[in-house]
């Protein structure tokens, strides 16, 4: 079952995609490279192939992808922030 979501904080909100499989017992927070995001065909391919084989995947979009920008800025604070946030559900 795949289901967008969204993450909220103080500086803002990042959009997020669960691959979830029913029987999981174990998830994994699968992150984008700098200059692509969320929706790159390998981390589809990956989440899917992972969750047919019994663990839950949430693929995440970084603040700065969010933003339209393909490398991280100044902005490390919020990331590591969305990490602990997104690591936490």
């Amino acid at each position: 079952m795949v289901t967008k979501t969204a993450f909220r904080w103080d500086g803002g909100e990042v959009s997020g995609v669960w691959h979830r499989n029913p029987e999981a017992t174990q998830a994994l927070l699968l992150a984008h490279g700098a200059g692509y995001n969320m929706n790159t065909r390998l981390l589809i391919d990956i989440a899917d192939a992972l969750a047919e084989r019994g663990v839950s995947v949430l693929r995440f979009n970084f603040p700065y992808t969010e933003a339209g920008r393909r490398a991280r800025s100044s902005a490390a604070p919020r990331t590591v922030l969305c990490r602990r946030r997104e690591g936490g559900r």
